[in-house]
């Protein structure tokens, strides 16, 4: 089994994933804003150093696929996002080239990388909305961000 990269991971939802999946003995890796240096709960629970953060940015193909290939990876959590709902509407282009185009550039990445499975956490409203417009012919797993954690135990 490949490494698990878990976008987000020093959000609340994100570390306590990658902590289930280090539970599991999953090998765990993180894709951070580069500039990311404030508390988490990833560093409060321990557990920075057991994942260490690859070098690549969510909006860049090229690093992202560099990256996913160089860990080995298999299986993407991406839970990164802009999330705060100040800061989202201070800066909504921003929001966009992270919640939108960075999503897109990440997934195009993981088809690129032969990426075996990735799950795409949003917030609960978009969620549900997916679901309700959600047809037969997508393969595809919609989980609330509350969620997240135990999808963990779905990939052995």
């Amino acid at each position: 089994m490949g490494t698990a990269l878990v976008s987000g991971a020093r959000g609340f939802t994100g570390a306590w994933l990658t902590k289930a999946l280090l539970d599991r003995g999953r090998e765990v890796v993180r894709l951070e804003r580069p500039a990311e240096r404030r508390l988490s709960t990833l560093s409060l629970l321990g557990l920075e150093q057991r994942a260490p953060q690859v070098r690549a940015e969510l909006g860049d193909g090229p690093s992202l696929v560099r990256a996913l290939r160089e860990h080995g990876v298999s299986d993407v959590f991406h839970l990164g996002a802009e999330s705060i709902v100040g800061e989202v509407a201070e800066s909504p282009l921003g929001a966009f080239e992270t919640n939108v185009r960075g999503t897109w550039t990440l997934l195009d990445a993981c088809l690129e990388a032969s990426v075996e499975r990735v799950v795409v956490a949003s917030s609960s409203a978009q969620a549900a909305e997916v679901l309700r417009t959600n047809d037969r012919n997508r393969s595809a797993t919609i989980v609330a961000p509350d969620e997240a954690p135990r999808v963990a135990f779905m990939f052995p």
